[in-house]
């Protein structure tokens, strides 16, 4: 087994993520930039990672640009939002971002990160801007609400490094049971 990691991270958690896969499974882990660049023959395990905007898996249309390059290898996929972990997030983020698609059976993990809005470029600025204006006038705000409004003043961080054990197992464990996909 010959693994690989790619992430698209903008805020720093899904990178961090990232590198404690890379770490854990002694293999590179570059940006999803530097994926034109890596000779991926060298690899039959690809580990992409990207966060969680509106349930859009961030980067994953510009990382399956590189199907063909991909095709017939082992494929792990992980989502990092600020969302609280329950067993209903994969599903809705399969559902949004790989229904339907060559990669619907793909192995998905989902891992919370954080938020911290000074790490934001100009235009997540202004998305998240709208939207915490938004939760602010919501009446019946959730757990969620609360927690994104108060963090759009102050940054949490609920990364967790036990929490990618599952995923190592999956890659770990073999072709077994896990979608190659081409």
């Amino acid at each position: 087994m010959t693994p690989v990691v790619f992430y698209k991270s903008i805020s720093g958690f899904t990178e961090k993520y990232a590198r404690w896969i890379g770490e854990a499974l002694d293999c590179p882990v570059y940006n999803l930039n530097a994926m034109k660049n890596v000779d991926l023959r060298d690899f039959d395990v690809i580990i992409y990672g990207g966060s969680l905007h509106a349930c859009g898996l961030n980067g994953l249309k510009s990382f399956l640009q590189y199907y063909k390059k991909i095709a017939g290898k082992r494929l792990f996929l992980f989502a990092v939002g600020a969302s609280p972990c329950s067993e209903k997030i994969p599903g809705i983020v399969r559902q949004h971002n790989l229904e339907n698609t060559a990669l619907a059976k793909t192995p998905l993990f989902y891992f919370r990160g954080g938020y911290n809005f000074s790490k934001l470029d100009i235009p997540n600025k202004i998305l998240m801007y709208f939207f915490t204006m938004h939760l602010k006038r919501k009446k019946n705000r959730t757990e969620d609400d609360e927690g994104m409004i108060q963090g759009y003043d102050k940054p949490f961080d609920f990364t967790d490094k036990e929490s990618i054990k599952p995923l190592l197992e999956a890659v770990r464990k073999g072709p077994e049971n896990v979608q190659e996909i081409g």
